[in-house]
């Protein structure tokens, strides 16, 4: 072997491994990926609560969403004030049955208050520079039967409330008796349902 092909083989042989080295490397970073995307932890499902008997009200808040005020981002919460009525409605859906004393007496209906809480307007370099006061507007007043919801179609029945879920209230038509008839329409919150709190005295509101 001549003296110059010494110095070449020894390039190759570094180079080999160089490489090597890489794509061990890069090996081991696809592992460390892979298991922490394995340890990531699964979304816990919704812990659903039945209203209690002899609740009169309902004031519940969601969790802040983005909006667009005036062209602008802000950011806003919605409370919802859900006062008990003599109404109720008898669905064909949930027959009455020896297990569900609730079903029996019929579904509650609720006269709904949605209150918009919109916090000051962002400057252009964000809330460091918000200007103006929180504001609250009236967004809706309805009749409905509530339930919560972990998504379109997952929810477990109505008179059931759950933090992290989605509101849900089936608006309903009411009239001169006891009997209320759902319109078929669907209110649900923009923000999912942060807390809520079950009152048991009357309360008068606007």
């Amino acid at each position: 072997m001549s003296q110059g092909q010494v110095p070449v083989r020894i390039m190759r042989l570094k180079r080999a491994f160089l490489w090597s080295s890489l794509g061990g490397v890069a090996l081991g970073v696809g592992v460390a990926l892979i298991g922490k995307m394995a340890r990531k932890p699964a979304l816990s499902p919704l812990v659903y609560e039945k209203i209690p008997p002899g609740c009169k009200r309902i004031s519940l808040w969601t969790e802040r969403f983005e909006i667009g005020v005036a062209g602008k981002p802000s950011v806003a919460h919605d409370e919802y004030l859900l006062q008990v009525t003599p109404f109720k409605v008898w669905s064909f859906l949930n027959l009455p049955s020896p297990d569900n004393k609730a079903l029996q007496e019929g579904i509650p209906v609720y006269h709904a208050t949605v209150i918009r809480h919109l916090e000051p307007v962002n400057g252009e370099n964000g809330p460091e520079e918000a200007h103006g006061r929180e504001e609250t507007q009236i967004q809706d007043r309805f009749y409905g039967i509530l339930s919560a919801s972990g998504g379109p179609g997952k929810s477990p029945g109505p008179n059931l409330l759950a933090r992290g879920g989605s509101l849900e209230l089936r608006k309903c038509s009411v009239g001169g008796t006891s009997n209320a008839v759902e319109t078929g329409e669907v209110h649900r919150s923009t923000g999912l349902v942060l807390n809520y709190r079950f009152e048991y005295t009357y309360a008068v509101t606007d």
